[in-house]
């Protein structure tokens, strides 16, 4: 097989790609095609940085509920990626490592199945759940027997057991509440309150990871926010396109605001909008909360391996990296497993390039291992996705 292994962690938000042999070469690209306001000119993944005008930006997406629907979108993304400009990849002479959503539809996986075969040309491929590399990111050398993982992501948050290398599929939960939702519930908190920003979810997203917290006490919380000297609220000072000045937050010392600047005051919607990952029916999302949802994930595997799949939960996933969420999902925990249970929740260092580091880790400590479980393109043009099904089921 080919020497060179591309690993691309397709995610619906952020493309992570770069070779597993220079995992120096790691690329973070929106996985979006978006057009300015104001020069009309159009952004391909990466070049989203090169933007200066963010006001009213355009944004088309290749996936809609957390499945790839459009195809153009993310093929026009791919092609960017693998140029010259950027990584450079010659598909006849590499290997691909691909990631997917967890039940993926079987027509969608024919689809990656043919266009990586028949449009790119890659020599081989797997294609796999973010979720299930996620078992090779922990620090030590051996791949973890038995872990849970909670990947976090743009669509969706899902609970993975995994046991013996392998998910327990039947056990997989689901919450349909990710960075997405999160993102639109600020912006239309924001818009009814005080600045009309439903044309700025580019902007409205930043905002969100920058001000935005997991509360540990959420009734203390929303008391404190009702005074004046309130500890939570914090005032964001919006960018001024004009002088190409980017948002910030006002530092409580700093400086007074100018009158030709617009500040945003956040107070509770930083902890409320993110609160909705532990409980969703506070929207009308009639589904369990983050520690629930592990709860009956495990509940729904073997009694004889409910301890130890509490003492290895992981975390990964962009909405993982909201400051106190870890914390409080250890606390919560707490109180639902059983006294003699041991709770142990691990962040991943990097929860963004979580899975993408897990598919390095994989091709560089177990080649074999990877190698049985790709599929050629030349059995591919043999056999077609049936193959393919069964060698990545």
């Amino acid at each position: 097989m080919s020497t060179a292994t591309l690993v691309v962690d397709n995610g619906a938000y952020t493309i992570k790609c770069g070779f597993a042999e220079r995992p120096e070469t790691l690329r973070l690209s929106r996985n979006c095609v978006a057009k300015a306001k104001g020069d009309r000119r159009t952004f391909i993944g990466d070049q989203l940085g090169d933007c200066r005008d963010y006001s009213g930006l355009f944004i088309r997406v290749p996936f809609e509920k957390g499945y790839l629907t459009n195809w153009e979108i993310q093929k026009t993304i791919w092609e960017r990626l693998f140029s010259s400009d950027v990584l450079d990849v010659n598909a006849s002479e590499t290997n691909l490592l691909l990631t997917e959503p967890c039940f993926n539809l079987p027509i969608i996986q024919r689809n990656y199945d043919e266009i990586i075969f028949e449009e790119f040309g890659f020599a081989a491929y797997h294609r796999t759940a973010a979720a299930n590399l996620c078992k090779y990111t922990l620090t030590t050398n051996e791949v973890a027997e038995c872990m849970l993982v909670v990947d976090s992501g743009y669509s969706f948050t899902h609970i993975v057991p995994i046991y013996a290398g392998r998910p327990i599929w039947e056990a997989v939960k689901r919450i349909d509440v990710g960075g997405k939702l999160l993102t639109n519930q600020l912006k239309e908190t924001i818009s009814f309150r005080q600045w009309n920003m439903m044309d700025e979810t580019y902007l409205v997203n930043g905002i969100k990871e920058l001000c935005c917290y997991v509360s540990q006490q959420f009734e203390y919380e929303l008391k404190v926010c009702k005074s004046a000297d309130s500890s939570v609220k914090l005032e964001y000072v919006l960018p001024d396109l004009a002088a190409n000045a980017h948002g910030y937050v006002r530092p409580k010392d700093g400086p007074p605001v100018r009158p030709d600047q617009q500040v945003l005051v956040m107070n509770n919607e930083r902890f409320t909008v993110p609160e909705v990952l532990f409980n969703p029916s506070d929207i009308g999302i009639q589904q369990a909360g983050l520690a629930e949802a592990i709860v009956e994930a495990v509940q729904n595997t073997d009694p004889n391996l409910h301890g130890l799949f509490f003492n290895n939960v992981f975390l990964a996933g962009g909405n993982i990296c909201l400051p106190g969420l870890k914390n409080r999902l250890e606390s919560d925990l707490r109180k639902l497993v059983p006294v003699e249970a041991d709770v142990r929740v691990i962040q991943a260092e990097r929860p963004i390039t979580a899975a993408w580091e897990g598919g390095v880790k994989w091709i560089q400590q177990y080649p074999n291992d990877f190698n049985q479980k790709c599929v050629t393109r030349a059995d591919f043009m043999e056999y077609g996705s049936n193959l393919c099904e069964e060698r990545f089921a």
